[in-house]
């Protein structure tokens, strides 16, 4: 006869390895609802879902895939802008905003590697500095902007851009904390 304890015990172990019902499975396909989860941790609730849904591949893989695919939708994003900065650098004759533009080309090769750095250690399972590193990421955004010192009514020609870089750390970050969540 089995002991009320050893059954408790048993039980209790069976339960926490079940993966927790409230932050899902890294290995179990994205649902809608984990995309709402996802997106309403973020400050642009939007943004994120139409990020997230506006690729087939995000919402039909897993949280990791989902993570993948926005770390290198960010990626694109931040190619994107750098690209961009050459030509108004170009021209851009006020010197004070010129310098703000070449800092940010900086933030956005910070904001590169941090993104890259992320995609390399999400293949390795470590969530945790991938967390961070988006984090980082999306403060480049912030920082660039800081640094063209525009008037907040006059944004600068990049600011959408630089809000976007923002959001998608704050998208990764919450995808990472549902991977966190689901591995411990």
């Amino acid at each position: 006869m089995v002991s009320s304890s050893t059954l408790f015990l048993c039980l209790s172990m069976a339960l926490l390895s079940l993966p927790s019902p409230s932050f899902g499975d890294p290995q179990q396909n994205v649902t809608n609802k984990d995309i709402d989860i996802i997106c309403s941790k973020t400050p642009d609730y939007d943004f994120c879902w139409r990020t997230i849904k506006s690729n087939p591949l995000a919402t039909r893989g897993t949280l990791v895939s989902l993570a993948k695919t926005t770390i290198e939708a960010a990626i694109a994003e931040v190619n994107d802008t750098y690209k961009q900065l050459g030509p108004i650098i170009t021209i851009t004759s006020d010197q004070s905003i010129k310098q703000g533009y070449q800092l940010c080309l900086g933030h956005y090769i910070g904001a590169a590697a941090s993104l890259k750095d992320a995609l390399l250690l999400l293949n390795k399972s470590d969530f945790r500095t991938v967390r961070v590193l988006a984090a980082s990421a999306g403060q480049e955004g912030i920082l660039c902007e800081k640094e063209l010192g525009i008037e907040p009514n006059k944004p600068s020609p990049i600011r959408v851009r630089n809000d976007n870089l923002s959001r998608y750390g704050s998208i990764i970050w919450a995808i990472t904390n549902r991977l966190i969540s689901a591995s411990d």
